[in-house]
């Protein structure tokens, strides 16, 4: 067991150590970098990359030029620079100093204090050998160096050993190294709200890192909830647990003592003396999972936000300095809250959450927190190795735990021209549109008309004026027309205020509108209409003739059932016809049995007694005569008047079908052979199924009457 706790603090060692190889640093790591354009000289002028430190103020969003120094003595910057000439010669001047030191023989953080102290703006360490860039962390085993932390104001960056030889080579020559340290795209802002997440612990008996979570928490509360309720920023803590038989730290008998869950779940931090005389690690990972449990509930009632007042309140009225980190302060605390459904509703809650922390069994909510760091470093973000991580939209941020640094970098996450007014202040930012060296375009004609300055927190944007385009620091007058961007439906005329639409001949435009529609919308292909269309306002109205009624779709017609709809005058029974097939009839009359239609009515509609057909005809019955031979003579009258009705119906047929044979053999005829004689005003031919003899003639009343005005 002795042996499983020295290979843990040789490694722990190892990754704190200045020369800590990046083997092991990768997997716990994720290099943020931000770029470094070397401008002076010419021949080593460029982009390079830097790799953020881990302490120090990286100003998100912004950036820094300076001249770079590279002290001939204490050049790696392990001991004071007591020469007072470097402040004497660069920092009168009014261009910022930057320091060039080696990597190497103490710890980063004390190079950068050294190199602060001395009035540098920035420090950027070169690598001493050629590899792949890694973060400079603070030492957390070493209490002396971990004081100077808070002290470091200024940015810090690793670059690679090429650059850095390329630089002394340039000064050692003497020669001036001028360079641009650029944070503006460190962070990624892909949008109007940014996503973080803060990795903590609700211990503040572990030391000065414990501490400063606990300030940090306390007054940063505000202004999170604030920025959060108004849709800004979603905010996501979260708590390392480790397990006490995967890391071998205490002895098995130690693990229910330490831990809950048998073993299961342990604090990733420590109790310091003389704290850890009245709470231990068990006391810290049951406060985290209650925090979780807090946070868990809130984002329920739709109330995420106000985990800060909570995390706030607990971490200044349950302080173990007062003897009071326990579950009682931790109750009063959640009791003192505004919450939907009541305080003591959601008291009981999160006590529930929490649990028995004796119970043998995984926790649900501490093991989702295991599986999101896996996740996290199995998509390349790295692994969070130590307390506090801060992660902005995805990206790790270095830096000092310190409310207007974190808020820098929260600032920085945000779409240009998205972010919140207190990013604007002159606190966080220099606003650039206050003078008239801001470089926005000015138009000679007209100041007025001249391009707008735009204050964001990365820089400035410039926006041209109305009726012209350009990037707001050149602008032209606009040809929307040209340009394909105006919202014309046919015709684009460019004006002196933007452009206007217009349409085509024998079209109009719609009023209010820059559509334009046909002046006839009949005169093509009869406006979609089966039957009838007229055009009043531009466009087609479809409708039908006498007997049809429109469709469902506006457009086709059918036919009307004026028997089933009462609209015949039929005396006794009704049949309905369709007009196109029946020569234009819309019904027919019929008798009931022993009546017949009475002849004598023109409109053969009236229904009169069989027997009493020759005296509705005017036939007087011959006298005289037996009621047989009347009879016969009946038979015989009804026998000729069907001949005659037959004959003329044979004749009429004859020469209806014989029309419609040539009119079908024409119009198949039409479609190979052009045929110049078809006589005006004759009737379409409409197919009724694909066999060319199926055919039938539309009267040409039906398809050629168009209604224009």
């Amino acid at each position: 067991m002795q042996g499983s706790r020295l290979a843990a603090a040789i490694a722990m060692i190892l990754l704190l150590a200045p020369g800590a190889p990046r083997a092991f640093a990768k997997g716990l790591f994720g290099v943020q970098t931000h770029a470094i354009r070397v401008l002076e000289p010419p021949d080593v002028a460029g982009e390079y990359e830097g790799a953020i430190g881990d302490f120090g103020t990286p100003l998100y969003g912004a950036s820094l030029t300076g001249r770079v120094l590279a002290p001939k003595d204490n050049g790696n910057g392990c001991e004071r620079f007591e020469d007072e000439g470097y402040e004497a010669k660069w920092v009168d001047s009014d261009t910022p100093v930057i320091f060039l030191l080696s990597r190497g023989e103490c710890f980063f953080v004390e190079k950068a204090y050294h190199a602060q102290r001395a009035g540098a703006a920035a420090v950027i360490v070169a690598d001493t050998k050629p590899e792949p860039l890694i973060t400079m962390t603070t030492p957390r085993d070493n209490p002396t160096v971990q004081e100077l932390v808070p002290e470091i104001e200024i940015p810090t960056a690793l670059v690679t050993k090429k650059l850095g030889d390329d630089l002394r080579r340039v000064l050692g020559a003497g020669g001036t190294v001028v360079l641009e340290m650029n944070w503006e795209e460190a962070v990624s802002n892909p949008d109007g709200r940014v996503e973080w997440e803060l990795w903590t612990t609700a211990n503040d008996g572990c030391g000065k890192s414990c501490e400063q979570q606990a300030e940090f928490k306390r007054r940063s509360a505000a202004l999170q909830v604030e920025l959060q309720s108004k849709g800004y920023t979603e905010f996501t803590p979260h708590f390392k647990i480790r397990a006490c038989d995967r890391l071998s730290l205490y002895a098995r008998e130690d693990c229910a003592k330490k831990c809950i869950r048998g073993g299961r779940y342990c604090s990733y931090t420590g109790v310091a003396a003389p704290h850890n005389e009245t709470y231990g690690e068990r006391d810290v990972v049951v406060e985290d999972l209650r925090q979780l449990c807090v946070y868990d509930r809130l984002r329920e009632r739709g109330q995420a936000e106000m985990w800060w007042n909570y995390a706030a309140g607990f971490a200044k009225e349950c302080r173990m300095e007062d003897k009071a980190f326990d579950g009682k302060c931790a109750r009063r605390v959640m009791e003192g809250m505004e919450v939907g459904g009541g305080s003591q509703s959601f008291v009981r809650e999160v006590e529930a959450c929490v649990g028995d922390p004796d119970e043998d069994a995984a926790h649900p909510v501490l093991e989702r927190e295991r599986r999101m760091e896996r996740e996290m470093f199995k998509a390349g973000r790295g692994r969070v190795s130590y307390l506090p991580s801060i992660i902005v939209n995805g990206d790790q941020y270095r830096g000092r735990l310190e409310r207007s640094s974190v808020l820098r970098a929260l600032c920085a996450g945000f779409q240009e021209n998205s972010e919140p007014g207190l990013c604007l202040a002159d606190t966080m930012q220099t606003n650039e549109c206050a003078g008239e060296d801001h470089g926005c375009w000015t138009n000679p004609n007209s100041a007025k008309e001249s391009a707008t300055c735009l204050d964001t927190f990365r820089g400035h944007l410039c926006q041209c004026p109305r009726g012209f385009i350009g990037d707001g620091f050149r602008c032209e007058p606009m040809n929307e027309c040209t340009l394909g961007i105006a919202n014309c439906h046919q015709i684009c005329v460019d004006t002196e205020d933007g452009y206007e639409c217009e349409c085509e001949d024998g079209f109009l435009k719609v009023s209010g509108t820059s559509q334009c529609v046909l002046e006839d919308a009949c005169k093509v292909d009869n406006g979609g209409c089966e039957q009838l269309c007229r055009s009043t306002t531009g466009e087609p109205e479809c409708y039908c003739n006498v007997g049809y009624s429109i469709g469902a779709d506006g457009r086709t017609c059918r036919d009307i059932d004026e028997c089933a709809m009462g609209l015949d005058e039929c005396e006794m029974r009704c049949i309905n016809a369709d007009p196109i097939t029946s020569g234009g009839l819309r019904y027919m009359c019929a008798c009931d049995p022993g009546y017949t239609l009475d002849f004598s009515d023109p409109h053969m509609r009236k229904c009169i007694e069989s027997d009493k057909v020759l005296e509705s005809l005017g036939v007087e019955e011959p006298k005289g005569k037996s009621p047989g031979h009347v009879a016969v003579e009946i038979v015989l009258a009804t026998f000729l008047s069907a001949l005659v009705v037959g004959a003329a119906g044979f004749v009429y047929y004859k020469f209806y079908h014989q029309r419609r044979l040539d009119r079908e053999i024409k119009a198949i005829l039409e479609q190979y052979v052009p045929l110049d004689d078809k006589p005006k005003g004759e009737g379409k031919l409409k197919r009724t199924n694909t066999m060319a003899s199926d055919y039938e003639v539309e009267p040409a009343t039906s398809t050629t009457l168009v209604e224009n005005r």
